[in-house]
């Protein structure tokens, strides 16, 4: 009787991890799409030197970043977290300078550093072994 208890409390410990990284993969997927939406309206802006647009856009990113940052935060590691905000504080710069070429080189990195890391973070055998 003891081992069935023991048995089944393993069974429900591992669904439990195995929900909670179904669950969270799939929010860093769709908090990482919501995020890489803003980038490519202050991109267009960019590209068409509308830079008032650009750097309004910029903050509605800012501004949804905060808000999945707090969670993203606990499930990722920091540094990936300081890496989109400071690419995010250069992109404001580059942005009010209107620079361009600057922008849409930072708003590369900044794509490529949110959409790397729902892959990275998702339930697969790769990331296991």
């Amino acid at each position: 009787m003891h081992n069935v208890k023991v048995f089944i409390g393993i069974i429900i410990l591992i669904s439990a991890l195995f929900t909670f990284s179904l669950v969270s993969s799939h929010y860093l997927h769709q908090s990482a799409q919501k995020l890489d939406y803003y980038i490519g309206i202050v991109e267009r802006n960019s590209r068409s030197n509308d830079w008032e647009n650009a750097f309004n856009e910029l903050t509605n990113l800012d501004n949804e970043w905060k808000n999945t940052s707090n969670i993203w935060a606990m499930l990722i590691d920091h540094a990936e977290i300081d890496n989109i905000e400071d690419s995010l504080i250069r992109m404001r710069e580059y942005i009010k300078a209107k620079n361009s070429v600057l922008t849409l080189v930072e708003l590369a990195s900044l794509k490529q550093y949110i959409s790397h890391i729902p892959e990275k973070e998702s339930f697969s055998i790769d990331n296991i072994l």
